[in-house]
């Protein structure tokens, strides 16, 4: 019956020391929890507070970078997603998703050259992500028109 006891309390001290070397987490999740509301402010908020107690933490860059993206906060995002994406410890499918992410901070921008970029780089992590190929074929696609008209306003003023 000791045994029983002294393994229940050997458990809830270890839980209690993982959650205290995790405390950017319970921030991560109430800033889920009103980015799910639409509350992306707020939730910019939880996940800065998260950055603050664990600068490296992957998952509240990721989710700061969505949230700044939401409320429109583009430059912001671009910033986070940036870092996000940097993080080479993370899995490829994790990298391809922020720098899929951070493509469209960029494009918002009509940064569409770094949009193209980092549309090419989320593709050379996840060739299988339709909707990064169909970013990037718009993209590429806009940039060639773009090109096509200062051509021609060349060809025009040369007359």
């Amino acid at each position: 019956m000791y045994k029983l006891i002294y393994t229940a309390v050997f458990l809830l001290a270890a839980l209690g020391a993982s959650a205290q070397n995790m405390p950017e987490r319970s921030e991560v999740r109430r800033g889920n929890r009103q980015y799910n509301k639409g509350n992306y402010e707020k939730s910019i908020e939880r996940y800065e507070r998260a950055l603050e107690a664990a600068p490296e933490s992957f998952e509240a860059t990721y989710n700061l970078g969505n949230a700044l993206y939401k409320a429109e906060r583009f430059d912001k995002a671009e910033q986070t997603m940036r870092k996000a994406a940097a993080d080479s410890l993370r899995a490829d499918g994790e990298r391809a998703e922020a720098f899929y992410n951070l493509g469209n901070a960029q494009f918002k921008q009509q940064k569409y050259k770094e949009a193209l970029e980092s549309y090419k780089q989320s593709l050379r992590l996840n060739p299988a992500d339709q909707q990064a190929k169909y970013n990037y074929a718009y993209t590429k696609r806009l940039l060639d028109q773009q090109k096509n008209n200062q051509d021609q306003n060349q060809d025009q003023n040369k007359d």
